[in-house]
Formats: structure tokens, C-alpha cells, sequence
């Protein structure tokens, strides 16, 4: 079984629509160059770009954590297979060690029972994982549709939220890991997609760092200098950045909480004018500056959060799935028989010493358990169990029961017609 591909739409195409209507037509329309509506810095966005993309890439490492789990556990039940074959085999010669192998088998078969019971908890939390990724990638891409669409030049004066490198508005090109294939900020290029995400050279690379997917996401949604703000304040008429009443895009209203933006990752003081910037907590009643940008985005953006939460479970089922394997396959010594006390408990019961169990395992010391054997494994097991019933011979065997078979089918066809 194999995870499906998890799609999450975070917000509607009308809605959308109104939003990117409502802000260009509001985002840069009035105002002057002056110290209020400050734009956010290239750099903060493109971390939110990199953020969204890590995100992306969460689908292709369940998928592949899935189907390297099920490789794991029929490796495992290989190895019982083998087991039992080479107990058929040796039986009528007497040159099984019943002991032994009855030491094999039941801790084996314990292990297997323990993979079998964790293996559909771990797909169940793979899933997880990729929706909860899905909807924190399409929150953040959310606030970046928005931001960067705003720009416009009044003789002089240059008005955008996002800054570019060259000191004006943000390019699609400048913000590639959010956007494919655009260069302007209201051409018709799209979102980078899953596939997209997935196919980067080194995709996987953030999850054989210690802190994973959580230390990508924080490394990426840092900001340098702890400020947000492009050329730490300059105003460049941005009105997504102004809560005050009578400006921005709420007009004469007024806003009774403090706006947040990419679920949080971004906040905008409900009476601020858009003029200082720092580092804080979004979700906080008191804002010390008119900007903030959340410290602790994995902790406090409810939607990275639960991302992250889904990821810790999701490993620490891999991690103890990886455990039971580990107990059956690497090569058994004293050491890691002592340290495991259903091995020891097996040993006592059996009256053996880890002497006597010592590299049962072990696929090099021991030729049975070569995997060159398992593909044929389960047709000499069949053809073994045939022997032994009745002791009759293979051709034989068949072809009676062939014909018992087919006898029958002419009786019942017969009393039919």
C-alpha cells in the first residue's frame, strides 16, 4: 500500500481573485514616498518561498518512508521463510538444531508481529504529515500571492510591498521557489507544484539534517537583523502594511485585532501605519512596532506547527520501526542479545546461552539465509510441505489429485445434466 497524492486547496479561486482585485487596486494607488507602509526585504520573502518548497517535498519523503518500511518487513519475513525452510529440509536428517532454531523463530516472528501492528500507523501518519504540509505551504503562498503583486512607479516614486533586487517591485524569477516559469509580478506563471518541489536535485537533503524539517523551516523564516522591512523602513506605499483607520485597505474602518498574514507569520498592528518593523509574537495582544515577524514561527503559525507535530510522530514511528528491524538483522552478538529482554527471556525458557545464538543471523556466516535463496523460497517450502504429506512422490501426488479433481467435476456435471 502506498500513500496517494494529497492535494490541498487552502483558499477559493473567487476569493483569490478579490483579493489580488481588491489589493492592486488599493496596494499602490495613493500615497507618497514617506517613513509609513514600509515593504518587506527580498530576502524575507524568498525564505518563504524556500519554506514553501520544503514543504512541498514532504509528500515524496512519506511516499518513499512508506515503501522502505514495507521493504524492511518483507526482508524480515524472508528471513522466517528461510528459517522455517531450513527446518523442513534438515528434520528428517536429524541435523537441525531444534533448539536454536526454535530461538530464531519465535523472537523473528515477535519482531514481524511488532512491524506488521506499527506499519499501518505509519502510513496513517504519513498522510497526515503531507496534508498538514500541504495546508502550512499553501498559507505561506497565500500571503506571498498577494504581496507581490502590488507595484507601480508615479513619476519618481516606485510603490511595491515586496522589494526586488533591483529597488523596485518583486519579479515571479526573483521568487523561484514560490513561483514556475514567471518573470513579471502579474504575468501568468503558476505555483511551483509537488512534482516540481519533489524533483529539485537534493530534495531530500532537510531530512538527514539532525533537526530536519523543522530546523529547514526556521532556518528559512529567520529573518536577518531581526527586521522584516526593506531598507529598514523606507515607505514605498504598501497598504497591506497599514492598520490605521483611514488608510490602507480598510478605508474608515476599524481593525478590532491586529491582521495576520501567511497564518500568522506575519503581523500588522491594528493602528499602525506601517513605519517600524522588528521580530516578535504575531498572536500577542501588545505590538511594540507596526510590523512584527513571528520569532517562533514552528511553535506559534498554528498551520507550521501542526506540520512539525505530524513530523516528530511520524518519525518517531520510523524510528521505532527501524529499532525491530535493526534486532533482527544486524548481526546478533552478546551484546545486543543481553540489551534485549524478550531475546533474553527466549534464551532462559530455551535453557541456550547467547553463545549458542550468537550470528544465527548473521547473513554471511550463514548460508541458509542468503537472499539468493528467498526468491525460490516459497516454491521449495511448498514442494517440501508435498513430501511430507504421505511421503508420496511429487508426480504422483499431483497427478492424483488431478485426477480426484477432475472425477469430480464430471460427477457433479453428470448428476447436472
Amino acid at each position: 500500500m502506498h500513500l496517494p497524492t494529497v492535494s490541498v486547496i487552502c483558499i477559493s479561486i473567487d476569493m483569490l481573485a478579490t483579493v489580488v482585485l481588491f489589493v492592486v487596486a488599493l496596494g499602490v494607488s495613493v500615497g507618497d514616498i514617506n517613513a509609513e507602509r514600509a515593504a518587506l526585504k527580498l530576502k524575507v520573502a524568498q525564505g518563504v518561498c524556500a519554506a514553501t518548497k520544503a514543504l512541498k517535498s514532504v509528500h515524496r519523503y512519506t511516499v518513499e518512508k512508506v515503501k522502505e518500511a514495507e521493504g524492511k518487513l518483507e526482508d524480515v519475513q524472508n528471513m522466517v521463510k528461510l528459517a522455517k525452510l531450513k527446518v523442513l529440509r534438515e528434520k528428517k536428517a536429524g541435523s537441525v538444531d531444534c533448539r536454536t532454531m526454535a530461538f530464531f523463530l519465535n523472537y523473528t516472528v515477535k519482531k514481524v508481529s511488532g512491524m506488521i501492528e506499527l506499519l499501518p500507523k505509519i502510513r496513517e501518519q504519513g498522510l497526515n504529515l503531507t496534508a498538514s504540509a500541504g495546508i502550512a505551504a499553501g498559507r505561506l503562498e497565500e500571503m506571498i500571492n498577494v504581496f507581490h503583486q502590488p507595484s507601480d512607479r508615479q513619476e519618481s516614486d516606485i510603490f511595491f510591498c515586496i522589494a526586488g533586487k533591483q529597488g523596485e517591485g518583486v519579479t515571479k524569477s526573483e521568487l523561484a521557489d514560490c513561483f514556475k516559469g514567471g518573470r513579471d509580478a502579474i504575468d501568468s506563471s503558476h505555483f511551483v507544484a509537488f512534482g516540481d518541489a519533489e524533483a529539485t536535485k537534493g530534495w531530500q537533503d532537510i531530512f538527514k539534517e539532525k533537526d530536519g524539517l523543522e530546523g529547514a523551516l526556521k532556518k528559512h523564516l529567520t529573518v536577518d537583523d531581526n527586521d522584516p522591512r526593506f531598507t529598514r523602513g523606507e515607505g514605498r506605499g504598501c497598504q497591506l502594511v497599514h492598520g490605521m483607520q483611514g488608510g490602507g485597505y480598510i478605508k474608515d474602518a476599524n481593525f478590532t485585532e491586529h491582521m495576520l498574514w501567511g497564518d500568522g507569520i506575519l503581523g500588522v498592528k491594528k493602528d499602525g501605519n506601517g513605519t517600524t518593523g522588528y521580530v516578535g509574537s504575531t498572536r500577542g495582544s501588545d505590538y511594540d512596532h507596526d510590523i512584527l515577524w513571528e520569532k517562533d514561527p514552528t511553535a506559534s503559525v498554528p498551520s507550521l506547527h501542526a506540520t512539525v507535530s505530524d513530523y516528530h510522530s511520524f518519525s518517531g514511528l520510523l524510528h521505532k520501526y527501524d529499532t525491530i528491524y535493526r534486532s533482527v538483522t544486524e548481526e546478533w552478538t552478546a551484546d545486543l542479545i543481553q540489551r534485549d529482554p524478550e531475546a533474553t527471556d527466549l534464551l532462559t525458557a530455551s535453557e541456550l546461552t547467547v553463545e549458542d545464538v550468537a550470528a544465527l543471523n548473521s547473513r554471511t556466516k550463514q548460508e541458509w539465509l542468503s537472499q539468493k535463496h528467498a526468491k525460490e523460497a516459497d516454491k521449495e517450502f511448498l514442494m517440501t510441505e508435498i513430501r511430507f504429506c504421505g511421503k508420496l512422490k511429487r508426480r504422483g501426488f499431483i497427478r492424483r489429485m488431478v485426477k480426484k479433481i477432475l472425477g469430480g467435476l464430471r460427477i457433479s456435471w453428470t448428476s447436472e445434466g
